[in-house]
């Protein structure tokens, strides 16, 4: 956190436009003293925690928190950074501000490149599911690095929340807000995502992945059930920059087998782990396009009649890593432009299951 905030620092001064900065941080009152790093960080610029009342969790309810603070101090904008993020390009800052400041937009969403091994929820469900049925090509509909106009949070502090957008579910609901008003644009930011090392074994996915898919996915599927189906073919995305690879970390590529394994062994006998697969298993699935666009298509739909249960999440949880482990091999070594490409073939297999006109 404190390393963030010095390159944040950093950053924010040797920005182009003249303006006053105020580094904020969020917190839920965590007993792991990241208010107190923060805090003790060595900035120039002033630096304010705020932190949720007690008993209030989530990144939702952080980013509400920073909204309200933001249209209280009559701020311009306002710019979130994930705060495990290794490198902070100066440039990202003058970049936000200009999209939203001088070139209208609401909210700003980041498009940058990321590792062959990240960003797996964004590459094989969020994205595509999106452009799929929104039929705009949101190339990282929940990075977390974003941009708002004083606007723009005004009204999404009006609009009514999903309880998964206290959550996890923030991101795809700041993004289809985004959409609803369109003025939501992508603004090109280089150096690509770094951030840290998350979980080293199944066992630690486990624990940290369930609440964050819940959240996200139940905001997700809930807002898309009611968006109006888009017609015609599909627009591409827009061109990924390329990374700087030597900031890549080494990734054994039987981690997602063995998470899709312990998700077969807790799921196996869960009704809905069969329906969404079409079929009984005898072990974890490879799991390709067409399968995938129908698991995807099915909790739409389920999400369409009110039936977004836990269990059902439960079931499309482990069918995720599934996922993940049968496509992570190919995606080893490919370009930027071929990961686009190989998202874009997902939207393409989503598209061709769900009718135009629901």
């Amino acid at each position: 956190m404190a390393a963030v905030a010095e390159s944040l620092d950093k950053a924010a001064l040797s920005c182009r436009r003249r303006a006053e900065f105020i580094l904020v941080n969020m917190d839920n009152r965590s007993p792991d003293g990241t208010r107190a790093r923060f805090l003790a960080a060595s900035t120039r610029l002033p630096k304010v925690g705020l932190q949720t009342a007690p008993g209030i969790l989530g990144k939702g309810a952080n980013l509400r928190l920073l909204f309200e603070y933001a249209v209280a101090q009559r701020a311009d904008a306002a710019i979130t950074i994930d705060a495990d993020l290794e490198i902070v390009p100066p440039e990202w800052i003058d970049t936000f501000l200009t999209a939203v400041m001088d070139n209208g937009a609401g909210i700003a969403v980041p498009l940058y490149g990321r590792t062959w091994y990240d960003a797996n929820q964004t590459n094989q469900l969020v994205a595509p599911l999106v452009l799929a049925i929104t039929g705009q090509p949101v190339r990282q509909p929940i990075g977390g690095d974003y941009a708002f106009s004083p606007a723009f949070m005004r009204r999404i502090l009006e609009k009514q929340w999903l309880p998964g957008a206290q959550g996890f579910g923030i991101d795809p609901f700041l993004v289809l807000t985004g959409l609803e008003g369109s003025d939501l644009v992508q603004v090109l930011l280089t150096g690509g995502k770094f951030h840290s090392w998350r979980s080293d074994t199944p066992e630690q996915i486990e624990d940290e992945f369930p609440i964050k898919f819940h959240t996200s996915n139940s905001t997700l599927f809930t807002l898309l059930a009611a968006w109006p189906q888009a017609c015609g073919e599909l627009p591409s995305f827009p061109a990924t920059p390329e990374i700087d690879r030597s900031f890549e970390k080494p990734y054994d590529l039987k981690l997602m087998r063995a998470a899709g394994e312990l998700g077969f062994e807790r799921e196996a006998g869960n009704p809905e782990y069969a329906a969404l697969l079409g079929g009984a298993a005898a072990g974890p699935p490879d799991v390709d396009d067409d399968i995938w666009a129908r698991v995807l298509v099915t909790v739409l739909e389920r999400a369409r009649s009110g039936r977004l249960s836990y269990e059902l999440l439960e079931a499309f949880r482990a069918l995720f890593f599934s996922r993940v482990a049968t496509v992570q091999p190919g995606l080893h070594g490919l370009s930027q432009a071929e990961i686009d490409q190989h998202v874009y073939a997902v939207a393409q297999a989503i598209r061709k299951r769900v009718p135009s006109d629901v």
